[in-house]
């Protein structure tokens, strides 16, 4: 398995700031109003007091949710400095629910963890209805039906954690090896990439604890450094705690085929997507990519992900047929965990990689080891380099290329050392340059 940091660059486009869910503390963005209010009480008399569900803010010393009612500031929506009210109904400390604690009608008790894995609120909050968002990750009173499960995280410097939970939503799980799909409605089980905390354990337990793991062991396949956890598990490490051996579910949803257009590198993808049917939104809806339908029987199928280069979190599904060698930590040399893979595409499609050039996403990166690179990533000189092809002589082993692009501001134009992914293309229409480059690489 390649590092997450290798295939994981959509950054590059446009940085957005991470979401953090459950901030306790004060308000802020009432202060000039709290100084006014209080019928002539002076400012040294205190903050001014919020009721339940009025908003709030993490940080302000001016007004405070009501500590004699038992309030506490949780955040809200995508701002981590704006939240509401809300009753505490347990120890936050110990993670527990008091049962003595009524709720509030339309709210219920739960333990929302903050973004970064640190923290833990207990208090009465709505629940997010299905394939809407919910608030606290894996929690039994999350939902209204389903689960509330990661839509979308962020692993850390090391690719090898996950760091923060940016996206959760009301989810229907299922089980990804079931001999028959429980889904109903249209939809079917797709893994699509969606993690939760509320796995199933059964197959993989000691003395009823989960099996604990190190995430290098079981990502360098390698025999001196064997494994601990099972076939079908994974080993997933949330934020600074332990690894451990995880089956990750599967979740209803309307299935989503690749897309396919083969795509020229100098081209303008405006207008590509010529159907809604081809959309995938892993967070707002619930249209994942569907994988087995394309791939079928081949010999070495690959994945399909939700490639989000469209309006908000709608994007387009990209079969990978090949991921490259890389020299991710910029080292000079390909270790085990650097070298690529290629899969087979169905009858009648090739590997192409002008979608991944064209839009830098599903795209691998060469760290720059100071660290002075753009987004920690190695600078090249394009003028050394052939275009769509593998620039060795300034981006070291493997295949990375100089690409030439546009990055958020304020970095504005870049040329880096970036290798593209390969997805599966229709057959004999032409990409251009660089079309099918990898393909039987690797197979050693």
């Amino acid at each position: 398995m390649l590092k997450i940091k290798v295939i994981a660059l959509q950054a590059l486009l446009a940085l957005s700031a991470v979401v953090v869910v459950g901030c306790p503390g004060g308000s802020e963005g009432d202060e000039g109003e709290g100084e006014g209010e209080g019928e002539g009480e002076g400012e040294g008399e205190g903050p001014a007091i919020l009721p339940i569900n009025e908003t709030c803010s993490t940080t302000s010393t001016t007004t405070i949710c009501d500590p004699d009612a038992n309030l506490l500031c949780v955040q809200e929506g995508i701002n981590p400095l704006s939240g509401k009210c809300r009753p505490i109904c347990g120890d936050a400390a110990a993670g527990t629910k008091d049962p003595s604690v009524t709720c509030p009608s339309g709210t219920a008790c739960q333990e929302i963890l903050s973004a970064d894995l640190e923290d833990v609120t207990v208090v009465c909050a709505p629940q997010g209805l299905p394939n809407g968002p919910c608030r606290a990750l894996a929690d039994e009173n999350a939902c209204t039906v389903g689960e509330c499960i990661a839509l979308a995280f962020t692993a850390n410097d090391a690719g090898n954690a996950i760091a923060t939970i940016d996206v959760l939503g009301c989810r229907s799980p299922c089980d990804l090896d079931a001999d028959v799909d429980t889904c109903t409605g249209g939809e079917k089980c797709l893994d699509g990439g969606r993690i939760g905390l509320s796995l199933d354990f059964s197959e993989e337990l000691n003395e009823g604890q989960p099996v604990t793991c190190t995430v290098v062991a079981c990502d360098d396949n390698s025999e001196a450094t064997p494994c601990t956890c099972g076939e079908n598990f994974e080993c997933i490490q949330f934020g600074t705690g332990a690894a451990t051996c995880q089956k990750l579910n599967g979740t209803c949803a309307v299935g989503v085929a690749p897309f396919t257009k083969p795509i020229n590198v100098d081209a303008d993808f405006t207008g590509a997507v010529s159907s809604e049917d081809q959309i995938c939104n892993t967070v707002d809806t619930n249209r994942l990519c569907d994988a087995d339908s394309f791939f079928g029987d081949v010999a070495r199928p690959g994945t399909s992900t939700c490639a989000g280069i469209l309006a908000g979190n709608e994007g387009v599904c990209f079969a990978t047929c090949r991921v490259p060698d890389i020299d991710a930590d910029g080292d000079g040399t390909l270790q085990a965990d650097e070298v690529g893979e290629d899969f087979d595409c169905p009858t009648g499609f090739e590997c192409g990689f002008g979608f991944a050039r064209l839009t830098i996403t599903n795209i691998g990166a060469v760290a720059d080891p100071t660290g002075a690179g753009p987004f920690g990533v190695k600078e090249c000189d394009p003028a050394l380099c052939t275009a769509n092809e593998p620039c060795n002589a300034e981006c070291g082993p493997g295949d990375a290329e100089c690409i030439t692009f546009t990055a958020g501001p304020p970095v504005g134009e870049v040329s880096l050392c970036l290798a593209p992914l390969g997805n599966c293309v229709v057959a004999g229409e032409g990409e251009g340059e660089g079309e099918g480059e990898g393909e039987g690489e690797g197979e050693g």
